[in-house]
This record gives C-alpha cells, structure tokens and sequence, in this order.
C-alpha cells in the first residue's frame, strides 16, 4: 500500500497504514462488537496513527531498492509536507530532505554520483492542533552521520506529484531517492564490525549483506 501522493514502494506503511486506521485514545467500539473507525472532533488533543511496517529482512529490502550505500548525511535541504485525505482533523505527514555524500556504492541500478539528495519520513501534524502520536519508529537523523541505507530512486513520471517534487535545488531526478523504512532495517549505523538499525537493534555484517545482494542479482539475472 502506498502514500497517494506518489506511488512509491518506500512509503508501505504510510498508505492505509498511517492514514487509513486513523483513531484517538479515547474510541470505542462498534454495536456490533468491533471496533469502530472513530473520527476526531476539534476538542481532541492526541491522534493516534496505527500501523504496522512491512517485516522485510535484508533480501526483501533489496527488492524494494534501486540503490544501497554508505555515505554521510552532509546538510539538511528543508522540509515538505502532503496533506492526508478522508481523516478527522486534517493531518499533514511531514517530510525531510537531506544532501547525502555517498562514500561506498554496495547495489544500484544506475551510476551513482558522490553526492544525492534523500527523502525522509518526519512525522505529522493535525490541522487542530492535537498531538500526534504512533510514529515514533520513523529514524531520526543527524549530519555528519555514517550510515547505510537502502534507497528507491525518485526518477519518472509517477513521482511527478507530490512530496517527490520539486527536486531540491542542485540535484535532478536521477539523483533523488527516498530511504525506506521496514520494521526492521531503515537507517543502518556502524556497529563493530556490523550495521545495526538502533530502533530495532537488528543487524548484519557487510559479508551477509553482499551475499544477500549476489543471490539477489542471481535472481534477478534469471528472471531477464
């Protein structure tokens, strides 16, 4: 499921998940004994998002990706929000965009220069004022952090709408991707000799990372 503002394998958990099961902490249930989906009045102070992230281990995060690297987080390139639909009160999921130094290409689709611009979850916001909360597993980030990401690339047509545009300035299309967030893995730290998601504490070492990209490039060979 995907964000409608473009249809972008990354955002699974924002479509249907963060704005389809939209409830405050005091909802109750149905007459028939399930639970209702409640609506929101101007006098609530907290939404709650529910949702789940898609369990991908490492191999189907790199069916979702167009790229891996490892690189630094150099600046931060400003903020960008899309408004949800159909939810009481209006919500306004948030989003970031950062300037990326690439440092080491592990899988791609295409070239990759050594600097990206990257698109990032940061939240939302109500239109009332209410606090929102169940979106504490979006990865914080920091510059002049190390890390490894996976990475679908923001290029084509479909992302012509949406937070996807406009490209920040100094980059182009080829050269825009969005991190994607599983339950998982999402923002990979260096950790000894291993790359641990800090949210989840899941990890893996560079050699189980390049075995899983070989056996996926096999697959991907024979499907041609």
């Amino acid at each position: 499921m995907r964000i409608p503002r473009f249809n972008s394998r990354a955002t699974i958990f924002c479509v249907g998940l963060l704005m389809l099961i939209l409830t405050v902490l005091s909802a109750g249930c149905s007459a028939n004994g399930q639970s209702a989906v409640p609506t929101a009045s101007e006098g609530d102070t907290v939404v709650k998002v529910f949702g789940t992230r898609p369990k991908w281990d490492v191999e189907d995060m790199l069916k979702q990706s167009d790229a891996v690297v490892i690189g630094t987080v150099s600046r931060d390139l400003g903020a960008k929000q899309q408004p949800g639909t159909g939810e009481p009160p209006k919500l306004y999921y948030k989003y970031k965009d950062y300037e990326f130094m690439v440092e080491e290409v592990l899988n791609s689709k295409a070239s990759l220069p050594e600097r990206i611009a990257i698109l990032i979850e940061d939240g939302a916001t109500a239109a009332n004022g209410a606090k929102v909360v169940g979106l504490e597993d979006i990865p914080t980030i920091q510059n002049n952090e190390r890390m490894l990401l996976f990475l679908e690339s923001l290029e084509g047509p479909k992302f012509t709408e949406g937070v996807g545009r406009p490209v920040p300035k100094g980059f182009t299309e080829s050269t825009y991707f969005q991190l994607i967030i599983g339950s998982q893995f999402a923002k990979m730290l260096p950790e000894g000799d291993k790359w641990e998601d800090v949210r989840t504490g899941e990890a893996f070492t560079i050699m189980q990372l390049r075995d899983a990209i070989d056996r996926h490039d096999e697959v991907e060979n024979v499907s041609k």
